[in-house]
C-alpha cells in the first residue's frame, strides 16, 4: 500500500482514522484524520519518496522538540501497513498567507502583528540552533484567517543543531527561489540564521505591497535577481508605510548577511521602535489596496546586459521551486577563477548559482552600441575560459534606482540558456577542427553590434561567433542586399586626398573624423579601405580600437595595434607571442630587431626575459629611461616600416583611448614628417574634452561627420522599400532618424518587418543611453 492508495476510513496504528485527502507537499501527501484517542482532527503527512526519508525523520524530530504557539504542533509519528513513515500534526483550519495575499496586501498593523508572532518562533528556533530555511507565504498558516494566530509550517529542509553533516553543500540550492537569501542561492555551506531573516523580509515586503519582492518565469532568472537586484523600497509602492518599517525591511533583505540585523531578537527590538499609532492610522487606507501593476515603479530606466554561463555539468533546476535541487560535483565549477578575472576586466558584477550557472551583469555609461560591444567582448572572453559550456548574452532595461537591476533581461537570457543547454552543435572551423559553440545572443544586442562581430543562425538560435581583428572590406549587406553608401561623398573624397598626399609626397598626416554614435564613422572607414586608390597601394594597415573597459590604460591602443601587426593572439603562450613579435619587428630592422622587439614588448604586453639583455635590465630599473627607450624603439620600428611601404594606423573610438598612445603617435608625426604615415582617428566629439588640442601642432585634418542629408536618407529608403516608399513614409523616416545612419537602418528594418509604427528596441536603447547622460533636470 502506498500513500496514494490509502482510502478514507483507513486507521493507522489503531489511532488515526483517515477522513479525506487534504493536499500534497514537497515530501508528503497530507490527509485530514480523526485522532480516536482525543476525538480531535489531525493532519497526517505520509512520506512520498524513500529518498526523502532522512529529511522526513528530521522534520518529525524538530517539531517534537519545538513546542511554540507559532509553530505547528507535533502529535505523533509511525509507519503505514506498507512500512511508509508518516507524521501527525495538529489540524489547522484557516488559510495560508499566500491565499490571503492573493486577495490583496495586509494593513501595516496586520503586517506588524504577523511579524512579531513569526519572529517569536524564530527567536525560539534560532536559540536552539535550528534554521527553518524555507520561510515563505505558503509556509505561514493563518489559523481562523487571523494574522495573530499565524503558525509556521514545513520543516522539511530545516537544519537542526545536531546534524551530523550539513544538509546544504556547495552546489545545492535549499529553499524557494524568490524568498531564499543570496547565500542560499549560491549554495554556501555557512548560511546562518540571518538567511531566515532575509526570507522574513521578503515575506513582509509582500504583505505590505501585495507582490513578491522578486519574480520570474525562469528559476535561473529569479535567482539572478535575488543575487544582483535590489528590491524596490516598500514606500515606493506604498508611501504610507512608516519609514522605520520600510528601513527595517530593506535591512532584512540586504544582500550581505553582515548588513542584516544580527538576530530575530534584534528585529523584534527594531519593530518596537516603529510608530504603532502611525501604523494604525495608515492601516485603514490600505485594507483593500489593489494589487500594483506589473511594473515596479514608473521610475527611470537604464540599459544593462546579462551574461549567463551554464554549468559545465548541467543540472535541471525544475524542482527548485519545491525547495529541492541536485548537488553538483566540483567539476561543475572548473572555470571559477578565470571567469571572475574576465568579469573584473570588463567591470561586470558576477555571482554563481548553486546549480553551476554563473551570472554576469554589466551596466555603465556610454552609448548603447558601446555597451553592446563591451558586453559582446566580455561574452567572447568568457567563452575563452569556459570551454564548451553554454553561454548567452541579452540586453534590456532595468530600474535606475536598483544597484544592479537585472529585470526582464534575465528572463530572456534564461530562456536563451535553456535553448543552448538543449544542445546547439559546435561549428567546424576551416581546418575541419570543431570550434567552441557560439554564444546565444538576443536580437537587441545583435542589432546594436556593428559588422566587426560575426554571427550564425537567426531568431532565438542566433549565435555570436567572434570579432574581426580588422575591418571587413567586403560589400556590406543590409536586409539581404548590397548596402548603398550615400551622402558621404565629400568626406570620402577628403580621406582619399589625404591618403594620396601621404603616399605621393610622401608625408605624415593625421585625419580626425568626429561623429556621434551611429552616425556612420565605421562605414566611412570601410568605404575608404574598399576604394580603388587604397586597394591599389601596397601598404600596412594597423588597427586599434578603444574599449570602455580599459579606457586610459597606458599604451592600450598602441599595444593593440602592435599585437595586430605581429599577428599576436589573446591566450597564446608567451613564447609564441615573443616569436611572432620578434619576427615581425625584425622584418625590416635586421640585427636591431631584437632590441626593438624587447622594448616594444614592454608596451604591448609581451615581455622578454632580461638575463641576456643588460640594456633591457637597466631600463626596467629606471622608469624614465624605460620611457625614452620605448619611444625610441617605436620610432625606429615605424621608420623602418614606412621606408618599406606606407603605413595606415586606424584608431577607432579614440575617445576610449589613452594619453601615452596619443603622445607616441604625436611624436611619430613630428619626427617622421617625411614618411608615408597616415593616422586615421574615428571618435566622438567629446574627445576634445578628454584630449584637448589633439595633435593640433601637426595640423590634422578634422572632418565633422553630421547626419545624412535628406537626399541620402530618401535614396536609402527607396532602395530598401521600393514601391512602399511613399512620400509620407519617407518624411517619417527622415524625421525620426534625424539623419543618423544607424537609426535609419533600424527604422527601415522595422518597416520591412511590418512594424513601421513601432520604435525599434535598438533605437529606444540608443535614446535611453543618451538620456542617461543628461543631468537630472534634463532627463
Amino acid at each position: 500500500m502506498n500513500a496514494e492508495g490509502m482510502a478514507p476510513g483507513t486507521v493507522l496504528e489503531h489511532r488515526f482514522e483517515l477522513e479525506r485527502l487534504a493536499g500534497a507537499g514537497g515530501m508528503g501527501t497530507v490527509y485530514r484524520a480523526r485522532d480516536l484517542a482525543t476525538g480531535q482532527p489531525a493532519a497526517v503527512k505520509v512520506l512520498l519518496r524513500a529518498a526523502d526519508a532522512v529529511r522526513f525523520t528530521r522534520e518529525a524530530r524538530l517539531l517534537e522538540s519545538a513546542p511554540h504557539p507559532a509553530i505547528v504542533r507535533y502529535v505523533a509519528e509511525g509507519t503505514t501497513p506498507a512500512g511508509t513513515p508518516y507524521l501527525v500534526m495538529e489540524w489547522l483550519d484557516g488559510e495560508e498567507l499566500l491565499t490571503r495575499l492573493e486577495r490583496g496586501p495586509l494593513s501595516v498593523e496586520e503586517t506588524m502583528v504577523l511579524a512579531r508572532r513569526v519572529l517569536g518562533a524564530l527567536v525560539d528556533l534560532h536559540a536552539r540552533g535550528v534554521l527553518h530555511r524555507d520561510l515563505k507565504p505558503s509556509n505561514l498558516f493563518l489559523c481562523g484567517g487571523r494574522v495573530d494566530e499565524v503558525k509556521l509550517l514545513d520543516f522539511g529542509i530545516a537544519l537542526p543543531p545536531d546534524a551530523s553533516r550539513p544538509i546544504t553543500r556547495t552546489g545545492t540550492t535549499i529553499g524557494t527561489p524568490g524568498y531564499m537569501a543570496p547565500e542560499q542561492a549560491r549554495g554556501e555551506r555557512d548560511a546562518d540564521a540571518r538567511a531566515d531573516l532575509f526570507s522574513l523580509g521578503a515575506v513582509l515586503f509582500e504583505c505590505l505591497t501585495g507582490r513578491p519582492a522578486f519574480t520570474g518565469a525562469h528559476v535561473i532568472a529569479l535567482l539572478a535577481k535575488v543575487l544582483l537586484e535590489e528590491a524596490p523600497r516598500v514606500t515606493t509602492l506604498r508611501p504610507e508605510v512608516p519609514g522605520r518599517l520600510a528601513d527595517l525591511i530593506e535591512r532584512l533583505m540586504a544582500k550581505a548577511p553582515g548588513d542584516r540585523p544580527a538576530s530575530a531578537s534584534a528585529v523584534l527590538a527594531a519593530l518596537a521602535d516603529v510608530d504603532v499609532l502611525d501604523a494604525a492610522r495608515t492601516s485603514s487606507s490600505a485594507l483593500r489596496l489593489p494589487r500594483p501593476p506589473e511594473e515596479l515603479t514608473a521610475g527611470e530606466q537604464r540599459l544593462l546586459s546579462v551574461i549567463l554561463v551554464g554549468a559545465a555539468l548541467p543540472i535541471a533546476l525544475g524542482t527548485a521551486a519545491a525547495g529541492t535541487a541536485a548537488t553538483l560535483p566540483v567539476a561543475a565549477f572548473p572555470f571559477a577563477t578565470p571567469l571572475r578575472a574576465v568579469a573584473a576586466a570588463h567591470g561586470a558584477a558576477i555571482a554563481p548559482l548553486a546549480d553551476g550557472t554563473w551570472v554576469l551583469a554589466l551596466s555603465g555609461t556610454g552609448a548603447a552600441t558601446d555597451r553592446a560591444a563591451l558586453s559582446a567582448r566580455c561574452a567572447l572572453a568568457t567563452r575563452r575560459v569556459a570551454g564548451d559550456a553554454p553561454i548567452v548574452l541579452a540586453m534590456g532595461r532595468g530600474l535606475a534606482g536598483a544597484r544592479q537591476p537585472v529585470g526582464e533581461v534575465a528572463e530572456r537570457a534564461a530562456r536563451l540558456l535553456q535553448l543552448r543547454s538543449r544542445g546547439v552543435a559546435a561549428a567546424a572551423g576551416p581546418d575541419g577542427a570543431t570550434a567552441a559553440p557560439s554564444i546565444g545572443i538576443d536580437e537587441l544586442t545583435a542589432g546594436l553590434l556593428d559588422d566587426r562581430f560575426t554571427f550564425e543562425g537567426e531568431g532565438e538560435l542566433l549565435g555570436l561567433r567572434g570579432e574581426r581583428e580588422t575591418p571587413s572590406e567586403d560589400t556590406r549587406v543590409f536586409l539581404g542586399r548590397a548596402s548603398l553608401c550615400v551622402g558621404r561623398e565629400r568626406e570620402l573624397r577628403a580621406l582619399e586626398e589625404a591618403f594620396e598626399a601621404c603616399v605621393s609626397e610622401p608625408c605624415a598626416r593625421a585625419v580626425i573624423v568626429l561623429g556621434e554614435a551611429g552616425v556612420g564613422k565605421s562605414r566611412v572607414l570601410r568605404e575608404l579601405l574598399r576604394s580603388p586608390r587604397v586597394r591599389a597601394e601596397t601598404l600596412e594597415i594597423w588597427i586599434a580600437r578603444g574599449d570602455p573597459s580599459n579606457a586610459g590604460s597606458p599604451f592600450g591602443q598602441l599595444g593593440q595595434a602592435l599585437r595586430g601587426a605581429a599577428g599576436v593572439l589573446d591566450g597564446e603562450p608567451v613564447e609564441e607571442r615573443r616569436r611572432k613579435l620578434l619576427a615581425r619587428i625584425g622584418r625590416h630592422l635586421g640585427d636591431e630587431g631584437q632590441r626593438v622587439a624587447e622594448l616594444l614588448g614592454e608596451l604591448s604586453g609581451t615581455t622578454f626575459p632580461d638575463e641576456a639583455s643588460p640594456k633591457l635590465r637597466a631600463a626596467r630599473r629606471d622608469p624614465v629611461l624605460m620611457g625614452d627607450q620605448m619611444l625610441g624603439a617605436w620610432i625606429d620600428f615605424l621608420d623602418a616600416e614606412c621606408r618599406a611601404q606606407p603605413v595606415l594606423l586606424v584608431v577607432e573610438d579614440l575617445h576610449w583611448g589613452d594619453l601615452p598612445t596619443i603622445q607616441y603617435v604625436d611624436t611619430a608625426l613630428r619626427l617622421l614628417s617625411e614618411r608615408p604615415f597616415l593616422v586615421l582617428a574615428l571618435t566622438r566629439p567629446d574627445v576634445e574634452a578628454q584630449f584637448p588640442a589633439l595633435w593640433s601642432r601637426r595640423s590634422p585634418i578634422v572632418l565633422h561627420l553630421g547626419g545624412l542629408p535628406r537626399r541620402a536618407c530618401v535614396q536609402l529608403a527607396r532602395d530598401v522599400l521600393g514601391d512602399r516608399a511613399d512620400g509620407a513614409t519617407l518624411d517619417r523616416l527622415w524625421e525620426h532618424s534625424a539623419g543618423n545612419a544607424f537609426f535609419l537602418e533600424e527604422l527601415l528594418r522595422a518597416a520591412v518587418a511590418g512594424r513601421g509604427g513601432d520604435a525599434p528596441p535598438t533605437v529606444l536603447a540608443m535614446v535611453q543611453t543618451r538620456i542617461e547622460g543628461l543631468g537630472p533636470e534634463s532627463r
